[in-house]
């Protein structure tokens, strides 16, 4: 008896991930999740998590570290950025994608300044194409200007 459904090593890879004890926080986030999620599962506080991760990005390695985690951490629900990337092209994930993926490339350029300020900005655009995916700015309804029944006076 054969099945339809193949369980691939890409399948694989993200079952493996799906089954980390961390989840990313859909509800109490600042950004993606990954603070409050890590607090969650050590017991502290998401704003101390916070404040490490602050630290972290002062010293070089906390952006990296958060985009690899916003990449790689399942959500409450078990969605992961980098399927969503792979799997549907879905844009916002692709662009976290390279973004994180440039994020840990060593800086071989003599600009190498310019590329961390290329990334900030790449994160807040990242940033604002996750909000709007998620329908917070949603663009408001056009207006037709032919009477329908409902515009009927009611008498």
């Amino acid at each position: 008896m054969t099945t339809n459904a193949q369980h691939t090593s890409l399948d694989r890879f993200y079952d493996t991930l799906r089954r980390s004890p961390i989840r990313r926080s859909t509800t109490d986030r600042a950004i993606a999740g990954v603070c409050s999620g890590v607090a969650a599962h050590f017991g502290v506080s998401p704003k101390v998590t916070r404040l490490v991760t602050l630290g972290l990005v002062l010293l070089g390695v906390g952006i990296p570290a958060y985009l690899l985690a916003w990449l790689l951490l399942p959500d409450t629900a078990g969605n992961l950025h980098l399927e969503r990337a792979v799997r549907e092209g879905d844009t916002g994930s692709i662009v976290l994608l390279v973004v994180a993926a440039l994020s840990i490339l060593p800086d071989v350029h003599p600009l190498s300044g310019f590329w961390t300020l290329v990334l900030v900005a790449a994160a807040v655009i990242a940033l604002v194409g996750f909000s709007r995916s998620s329908g917070a700015g949603s663009a408001p309804q056009a207006h037709s200007s032919a009477a329908t029944p409902q515009d009927a006076p009611r008498g």
